[in-house]
């Protein structure tokens, strides 16, 4: 049988769809992971969806070369930032359809992304900054505040001060190791900001003419300043047609200069006087339930596009949505900081087209600062925005979010 390897996957399950997809056209599924106690509390866990596993430290890639010197894999995949480098190493080397590494490292660290495209469409002042240089430099307010090397809006927060901004550069230096096992660079990347509405492309790369390929673009929903969390997304979004090839060509060129190929790409940027300017470049399937609007809408989710494309299958030129309706997901935000005894769902939607919802068990909460803070989600569909959006809103607005009684009492 031919094997298709996953090495570990994301919170979202991108990488147990891509299992499932495998499965369907009778691969078998081989996951790698070193920390298999992350995957107890999702919903389909892919250490039981997987033909086969093996508990392996997935960030040491002399150990995974190991693992692989006598296998002949179909495909090596990863879902997450943190092992997509490794994955392209053993892929290049065993010889399948594998993303290349300058254009992973371009992407990957931020303040590499940054240099590469200078000068390019989009392009916008920054700097990095390292150690005690920190606050050595004249900096440009507002501006934006990142790690160079972190996902999931940790540790990103907009800075209109020096003060701002020593905060959030002091938060970038607490930060050690993630749940990866990942040990962080503590580099600072300082953007300046931009105002404008902010999207996501999805793309494919089409093995057969050796192009981008647009699946298409999602349209986000931010929380307040300073952090702006992703709360909601829209898929599909349509821009009126000289904006949308515009904005097209531009985040191709953008994919082409810093050297990023045989992978999926998830492009976030904001329109800027009808210009896309550029956030950052994923190269992977995008997060935060993305993937499942994606298939809702088009009856194929990146996932799969992401194992068609290993597997060097064509690409349909023309996507077609499966009904005229569009997705929204929008996540359940703790209303203020303290400890959640239980949250309550009215499942009564009275004709609400809820299509799906998740909440997460009881937590501690500090605020709303970066994904890892929301408490769930919801998502909806509609003829158009408007209506996906009232029907989210409705279910949440017949939530309860209960806080310990101690807490209440002595509000």
């Amino acid at each position: 049988m031919e094997y298709v390897y996953f090495i570990e996957s994301n919170s979202a399950g991108n990488g147990v769809k891509a299992m499932e997809y495998a499965k369907k056209k009778g691969l078998k599924t081989f996951f790698l992971t070193s920390m298999p106690e992350k995957y107890e509390k999702m919903e389909v866990n892919p250490l039981v969806i997987a033909d086969e596993y093996k508990i392996i430290d997935t960030n040491d890639t002399v150990t995974l070369l190991h693992f692989f010197q006598n296998r002949n894999p179909i495909g090596i995949l990863a879902f997450d930032d943190f092992h997509i480098i490794q994955a392209s190493l053993i892929g290049k080397i065993k010889e399948v359809v594998t993303p290349s590494l300058e254009g992973l490292i371009n992407c990957r660290f931020k303040d590499k992304t940054r240099k590469a495209l200078e000068g390019s469409p989009g392009y916008i002042k920054y700097k990095l900054l390292e150690s005690d240089s920190l606050l050595n430099d004249p900096l440009f307010y507002p501006c934006v505040v990142k790690p160079v090397d972190e996902s999931g809006s940790v540790g990103v927060q907009i800075c209109n001060n020096e003060d701002e901004l020593a905060e959030a550069l002091s938060f970038i230096d607490t930060l050690e190791k993630n749940i990866s096992g990942y040990k962080y660079v503590k580099k600072a990347l300082v953007e300046e900001y931009l105002d404008g509405d902010e999207y996501s492309a999805e793309l494919v790369w089409d093995t057969i003419n050796q192009n981008w390929h647009l699946i298409g673009f999602t349209k986000k929903y931010l929380s307040e300043l300073p952090y702006r969390i992703e709360i909601g997304h829209l898929f599909p979004y349509y821009f009126n047609s000289s904006i949308s090839l515009d904005v097209e060509k531009t985040i191709k060129g953008w994919l082409d200069t810093v050297g990023l190929n045989n992978c999926i790409a998830h492009v976030e940027f904001k329109l800027v006087d009808n210009k896309a300017r550029l956030i950052e470049i994923n190269p992977r399937p995008a997060g935060d339930q993305v993937n499942d609007l994606v298939g809702y809408a088009l009856g194929k989710d990146l996932a799969s596009y992401y194992l068609d494309m290993i597997l060097n299958n064509p690409i349909e030129e023309k996507q077609k949505l499966k009904n005229d309706l569009v997705y929204f997901i929008k996540f359940i935000l703790p209303p203020r900081s303290g400890g959640i005894e239980n949250i309550e769902v009215n499942d009564s939607t009275d004709g609400v087209d809820i299509i799906s919802y998740k909440v997460k068990t009881v937590k501690e909460v500090k605020g709303v600062k970066n994904s890892d803070d929301r408490l769930g989600y919801v998502i909806t569909s509609g003829r158009n925005e408007k209506e996906a959006i009232e029907s989210a809103d409705h279910f949440i607005d017949n939530i309860s979010i209960n806080y310990h009684l101690e807490e209440v009492l002595n509000k």
